[in-house]
């Protein structure tokens, strides 16, 4: 496929699209800051903005930047107020208007922003901006391999996990890898579709740490995925990490005495190659039983992906709990991807800092892999492959359905309404019920659900990610028999109102939303019948599981009542950890069942 527009260029559209996404949400529709224009202004607009308006028609967005006496402009497909655009030409500003380079844009965003929160202008925000615009353009320039049609089951679903080439749309910096060199982004990317061999060291018996479900030892789980070549002294324990990993492990002071002493040994990469799933650091091999999810001290998008001790703790935990919860009982289409046990060196320093920081570098998280009667049943694909921009082809869920439609002899938008349906229940159905009836607060945002597809429709849900699971507080009180840590239980409760904003941003706005944007693929009409469908699936979820809280929050958010939308940008602009993010309200675009409509007015 070739294109007219320069890769650099494209890069660099992409980039800002994501930021402007975020901006529009958090910022300029809460402070009334935009402007809608459907009429082009003959005596102002530049030649350049005419001929795309005659081209593209749509409305010009006008974007106030107060704290600067300025404004933005662009041409957009719609003036739809939840503020998930289409942007059809490059931003313009100044007087007279013309275009303005990516630099000053970014720029004049995000030193908004920073003044009004009387900050400092962010240079490190920016920097991973352009960061993540470096990795879109090395991206769009190899197109590699993994972007093609695969047929086999194994090769399909690793070539799920490598296909969201542009990230979330509504992070600002998406695909940030700050910490890989350019050689580095290509061999642990999984965009490029790389492979590559676990990392080993061996530790004295005396300093490995585990904990599991009872059932397996996370040491067994290591050792049944043991290279045949490794040598092993007796009574040592291999640990595996991820390559990179490797580094950064033996640049710690408290490991290069530890390798100094012989209590540790560094193996070198070994064995079967693994793949790198879309959260980067999670790796899988087709031959394993489990997921391997490593420490990686890499800055993806924002966070150090390290595995805190306490969240070794809470996997764990919730995988437990989940399983005696049985959810797949209640829903057999759910499939949940359960963290049975947890790896780490613990060399018990009398520095309590410096023990954690090794314990933390090497702590891997085991996670029950997919068998091959799994792959070869319902093909599990990410949610974020098929909802998020293609730069390679054609959006990933829209091919499903054209296939969906031609088993079923359908027309598109039909088989567009059945396939949405399909999926919106099986997914809203167990989180909503989970929520309501057992105060288990899942994540269900676009990379920890994938579809189980048969016969190319949703046919099951999988979640992922259990450290992600957090409890209703009022509904799990503090375990006073619990080995886990005050810092583990504090951070596993989330008050009841919490909790909704953390599921309803996750299973409506990053996820439903997005699906149905680019289902839609900007027909108004089609992205209203989406809409509706998910209002019709809200409303039967309260036929079949009725409960005076589900019913009081339902029924606000099919009356059209605002919803929690992450500030991931905002979060950023302040330089605060992930987990303070708070939530700003969103237009809800649901559109309610007409049966409901009409007893709201009766009343």
């Amino acid at each position: 496929m070739t294109y007219s527009v320069p890769v650099t260029v494209r890069a660099e559209q992409y980039a800002l699209h994501s930021l402007l996404n975020c901006y529009l949400r958090e910022h300029a529709c809460i402070h009334q800051q935009i402007g809608f224009s459907d009429q082009p202004d003959q005596q102002h607009w530049p030649l350049e903005l005419h001929r795309s308006w005659r081209q593209h028609g749509g409305h010009l967005l006008r974007i106030d930047l107060p704290q600067q006496a300025r404004s933005l402009s662009l041409l957009v497909d719609s003036n739809d107020f939840s503020a998930n655009l289409r942007y059809l030409t490059q931003c313009y500003g100044g007087e007279p208007l013309q275009a303005l380079p990516f630099a000053t844009v970014t720029r004049q965003l995000v030193q908004e922003l920073c003044l009004h929160f009387d900050q400092p202008l962010n240079e490190e925000l920016l920097g991973q901006i352009d960061n993540s615009r470096d990795f879109i353009g090395l991206l769009l320039q190899q197109a590699p391999y993994c972007q093609t049609a695969q047929t086999d089951a194994v090769d399909a679903y690793i070539s799920s996990e490598q296909q969201m080439s542009l990230g979330h749309a509504f992070h600002p910096a998406p695909k940030a890898r700050v910490g890989f060199d350019p050689q580095q982004l290509q061999h642990y990317s999984p965009e490029f579709g790389s492979a590559f061999q676990l990392h080993y060291f061996a530790v004295a018996p005396a300093l490995f740490q585990q904990a599991d479900n009872g059932q397996i030892s996370a040491a067994q789980m290591i050792n049944q995925d043991l290279p045949q070549a490794l040598d092993i002294p007796p009574g040592f324990q291999p640990i595996p990490c991820h390559p990179w990993q490797a580094g950064y492990i033996r640049s710690l002071a408290p490991v290069q005495q530890l390798l100094a002493d012989g209590q540790l040994l560094d193996l070198g990469p070994q064995g079967k190659p693994f793949y790198a799933t879309s959260s980067v650091r999670t790796l899988y091999s087709p031959d394993s039983q489990h997921f391997y999810k490593g420490s990686l001290h890499i800055r993806l998008t924002n966070c150090l992906r390290k595995n805190a001790i306490y969240e070794l703790e809470t996997a764990l935990y919730l995988s437990q709990l989940l399983e005696q919860q049985q959810l797949s009982q209640v829903f057999p289409d759910l499939q949940l991807l359960l963290e049975p046990g947890w790896s780490t060196v613990n060399p018990q320093l009398a520095d309590s800092e410096q023990n954690i920081l090794v314990q933390e570098a090497f702590a891997m998280i085991f996670r029950s892999n997919f068998t091959a009667d799994d792959l070869s049943s319902y093909a599990p694909a990410v949610a974020g492959s098929l909802f998020s921009e293609n730069p390679f082809g054609p959006n990933r869920a829209r091919t499903l359905i054209g296939q969906y439609a031609r088993r079923h002899d359908l027309a598109f938008n039909g088989a567009a309404l059945q396939w949405f349906q399909h999926y919106a229940e099986r997914l809203c159905q167990p989180v909503l019920y989970a929520y309501f009836e057992r105060g288990l607060i899942f994540e269900p945002h676009l990379q920890n659900v994938l579809l189980g597809m048969q016969d190319d429709a949703p046919g099951k849900v999988i979640l992922r990610d259990m450290e992600g699971t957090k409890l209703v507080r009022e509904a799990w009180p503090l375990d006073t028999n619990t080995t886990l840590s005050a810092q583990g239980q504090k951070a596993m409760r989330y008050s009841r109102e919490k909790g909704w904003q953390r599921v309803a941003y996750c299973l409506f706005i990053n996820n439903l939303f997005q699906a149905i944007f680019y289902i839609a693929g900007g027909d108004p009409i089609l992205k209203h019948q989406l809409r509706a469908v998910l209002g019709e699936v809200l409303q039967d979820y309260l036929q079949q599981f009725p409960s005076s809280h589900a019913d009081e929050v339902l029924s606000e958010v099919l009356a059209g009542t605002p919803l929690p939308n992450k500030t991931n940008l905002l979060i950023r602009v302040q330089k605060q950890a992930d987990k303070e993010a708070g939530y700003v309200p969103l237009h809800n675009p649901i559109v309610a069942p007409l049966c409901e409509t009409a007893e709201a007015s009766n009343a």
